[in-house]
């Protein structure tokens, strides 16, 4: 394998192409040789040594590409990367990075089979607050956690990019607002924070319940509230709003000795039995994605382990999923512990 591993990029919208294309254009270990879209054109300007081509199946195909970038709607995600990963293809899947939990599992056995590397694109595992809270709670300084909240709001309808900024086009995500191709707030903005909520929590789910708002004019929700009981005792929620308008605190966590409490992302307050404590001056967040593409190229080229693992990706797409079944039946408890597709 050459010291840069060649990269197809399938899908340049939202995330495509402001999540995915900077890191793919300018990270070392990567060269951006082809982006697949469904009309044959990308938005932000791309090097002439980049092909551009309206057909997926001739960008994983091509000898020379080693690793294929999936950031297209959530219904798409698994036939997509299932394709890549049968033709021995390394994957990227935009988060969540299947449905459900049984396509997950697919798409888990067949790198098994191809002895490749598959990775979701849960980036927001490297906010800074995030980062120091999950600091904070390791040390013991909170003392016994027994509840996280984690909560996150999108502040309107999805809309299409523009070549120079995501979510800020005149036009409407139509996917992200239909339930057939993956939409609505527990898939389109809940994915990473079920997977702060996780890792904060650093437990086994018991069960899971959901309750949500549906939007009545789309077929899918634009509020999501999803409850989890870890094995340890510890409650957390995740709620996630289409609009908020006054946003709310992004992480809370509260501990026998204390609470935690992440505000805008640039600071973390701290209260103890010991007094007050503020973590200022953090860089807030951003699209971010750096550590994703470094951890890649390491797990590719060293075997190097990933930090945002495949099964911390197939937990989220569990959880979301138990939810789901919650929310739209009697929003009683469901179990998470037995997998995707068999609650």
């Amino acid at each position: 394998m050459s010291e840069q591993l060649g990269v197809a990029l399938i899908g340049a919208g939202n995330s495509g192409g402001h999540y995915h294309l900077p890191h793919l254009l300018n990270h070392p270990g990567f060269r951006l040789r082809t982006v697949a879209t469904r009309s044959g054109t990308v938005g932000p300007e791309l090097p002439d040594a980049v092909t551009v081509v309206s057909d997926w199946r001739s960008a994983i195909s091509d000898p020379s590409i080693d690793l294929v970038v999936v950031a297209l709607p959530h219904d798409l995600h698994h036939p997509v990367a299932l394709a890549a990963l049968d033709a021995g293809r390394h994957v990227l899947v935009e988060k969540p990075i299947t449905v459900t939990g049984d396509e997950a599992r697919e798409l888990e056995a067949a790198a098994n089979r191809s002895g490749v590397v598959l990775a979701a694109h849960h980036q927001r595992r490297f906010e800074a607050d995030f980062v120091a809270l999950t600091e904070v709670v390791r040390s013991g300084e909170l003392g016994e956690i027994w509840r996280i909240v984690v909560t996150r709001s999108h502040q309107g309808r999805y809309r299409e990019s523009t070549p120079t900024r995501p979510h800020v086009g005149s036009a409407s995500l139509g996917w992200a607002h239909a339930r057939a191709s993956g939409g609505g707030i527990a898939r389109v903005i809940a994915p990473h924070s079920v997977d702060q909520l996780l890792t904060l929590a650093d437990d086994g789910v018991d069960r899971v319940s959901g309750r949500a708002h549906l939007d009545p004019v789309d077929d899918v929700e634009d509020w999501v509230a999803i409850d989890i009981d870890f094995a340890s005792g510890i409650t957390g929620t995740v709620e996630a709003f289409r609009r908020s308008r006054i946003a709310p605190a992004r992480f809370t966590v509260y501990g026998s000795a204390g609470t935690a409490v992440a505000t805008d992302g640039t600071e973390l307050r701290i209260t103890t039995d010991d007094g007050d404590r503020v973590i200022d001056g953090l860089e807030p967040p951003g699209t971010m994605g750096r550590e994703i593409y470094d951890d890649l190229f390491a797990a590719v080229t060293r075997g190097a382990p990933l930090r945002a693992s495949l099964a911390d990706a197939i937990r989220v797409v569990d959880v979301i999923e138990a939810a789901e079944t919650s929310f739209r039946g009697a929003n009683s408890w469901v179990s998470a512990s037995s997998g995707g597709g068999s609650h």
